[in-house]
């Protein structure tokens, strides 16, 4: 794993600031990464999470569905799960919407208590 750049981290923040204000476009042209420098120099588990809300948000729903689930195999596999809580607001209308098939049951028990959810049935 590569220790991430101040510029790196600075784009990261600054598309996440560009979502709140419901600037999509601009977070995601802001993430653009033709040479793949910075998806290198980011933590996959933020990058997928940011991605997933930027797709989701434009309408982009089934690409924006694979970078959460990849998301939430991070936090599971990197016991993450605490840093989901503040990202709730988005996801859980997500995951209610579009998680209820297999992969949402593949996802960790310990995230359903988090949220306070029931898990659905099998």
């Amino acid at each position: 794993m590569t220790v991430p750049s101040y510029e790196a981290l600075m784009k990261l923040r600054l598309a996440r600031a560009l979502v709140e204000k419901g600037e999509t476009a601009d977070a995601l042209q802001l993430l653009e990464d033709p040479d793949g420098r910075f998806r290198k120099l980011i933590p996959s588990f933020w990058l997928n999470l940011l991605l997933a809300r930027l797709h989701w948000s434009d309408d982009r729903q089934t690409v924006g569905l694979a970078h959460l689930v990849s998301a939430l195999e991070i936090s599971r596999r990197d016991r993450l799960s605490s840093l989901l809580v503040p990202e709730r607001h988005w996801i859980v209308p997500c995951w209610s919407r579009r998680l209820r098939k297999a992969k949402c049951r593949a996802i960790s028990p310990k995230l359903w208590a988090i949220w306070r959810l029931k898990r659905p049935a099998a």
